[in-house]
């Protein structure tokens, strides 16, 4: 968790190709975190080409030995995270199923 944390800041713009044929650029930045969990990491991947220039979320969250892993569109507006209540809910019955 701590690698994949550290590494939307120093992220450059990196080239994805596809077993398909397709190849894009992708950018990596960080949106407004989610604090749920035993610990917690988001970004935002961008395709360069994508129009109005819209990326997904990608929110991480540990749980004791466990990741749940949300991919949210941009949509309109700010980039966010997934909404702090859902992830909890998904930490809770995580610790739940653990007892």
């Amino acid at each position: 968790m701590e690698d994949l944390k550290g590494a939307p800041p120093g992220c450059a713009p990196f080239q994805a190709t596809s077993a398909a044929g397709w190849d894009y650029r992708f950018s990596v930045k960080e949106p407004t975190p989610v604090t749920a969990g035993d610990k917690a990491v988001s970004y935002l991947i961008t395709n360069l080409s994508a129009p109005e220039g819209k990326g997904n979320v990608e929110s991480v969250i540990r749980t004791g030995g466990t990741l749940s892993s949300f991919l949210l569109a941009q949509g309109t507006g700010e980039p966010k995270s997934v909404p702090e209540a859902v992830a909890r809910k998904q930490h809770e019955r995580l610790l739940n199923a653990r007892s």
